[in-house]
C-alpha cells in the first residue's frame, strides 16, 4: 500500500559539522586581507623604484650626453644638479629643461676628487675637454632603498651606472 508519505517526502535534517562557523569565516576574511595587503604594499613601492630607475638611466643620458660635448665641443661642459627646483640639466639649456628629479627621489654625492659644501641643494659635474671629469660617485635612493649608484670616472669622464641589485652581489 502506498502511504502519503511516499507523495510529500520530509525535508533532510543537515548533520552536524556541515559548512563554516562564523570563527572559521573570520580567519579566512582576515587571512585573504593581509595577503590583499602585502600585495598592494609591494605594487607600490615597486612603481616607485620602477620610476627612479627611469630617472637614473636618464640622468646617465644627461652625463654621457654633457662628456660628449665637452670632447666634440672642446670647452668644459657643465651638469647642474638643481636640488630648490628638484631640476638636472646642462648648463647651457634653459632653466626649466633638462630632467626633473622625482619627488621621492634622493641624490647623495658619495665620493668626489673635490669637497662639496654640505649644506649645497646645488651641485655641478664638470666634464673638461681632455675627457677628464670631476670624478663623481652618486647614489640615488627612493623610500630610503637605495635604486643605484652612479660612477663617474676621473681620468676618463666615463660613465658607469650600477643598480641596486648589482652592487648587494
Amino acid at each position: 500500500m502506498i502511504s502519503r508519505s511516499d507523495f510529500h517526502p520530509r525535508p533532510a535534517i543537515p548533520a552536524p559539522g556541515r559548512g563554516f562557523t562564523l570563527i572559521e569565516m573570520l580567519v579566512v576574511m582576515v587571512i585573504v586581507s593581509l595577503g590583499v595587503t602585502l600585495v598592494v604594499t609591494a605594487i607600490g613601492r615597486g612603481t616607485g623604484e620602477r620610476r627612479g630607475g627611469e630617472f637614473v638611466e636618464a640622468f646617465a643620458g644627461l652625463c654621457r650626453r654633457a662628456r660628449v660635448g665637452a670632447l666634440a665641443g672642446g670647452r668644459t661642459a657643465v651638469l647642474l644638479v638643481d636640488g630648490n627646483r628638484r631640476r638636472c640639466r646642462l648648463g647651457d639649456e634653459d632653466e626649466e629643461g633638462g630632467l626633473e628629479i622625482p619627488a621621492d627621489m634622493l641624490v647623495e654625492v658619495e665620493d668626489r676628487a673635490e669637497p662639496v659644501d654640505a649644506g649645497a641643494t646645488n651641485y655641478e659635474i664638470l666634464f673638461f675637454p681632455d675627457g677628464s671629469s670631476t670624478g663623481d660617485r652618486l647614489i640615488f635612493s627612493v623610500a630610503g632603498r637605495e635604486v643605484a649608484a652612479l660612477c663617474l670616472d676621473p681620468l676618463t669622464g666615463a660613465v658607469r651606472l650600477r643598480r641596486g641589485e648589482e652592487r648587494k652581489r
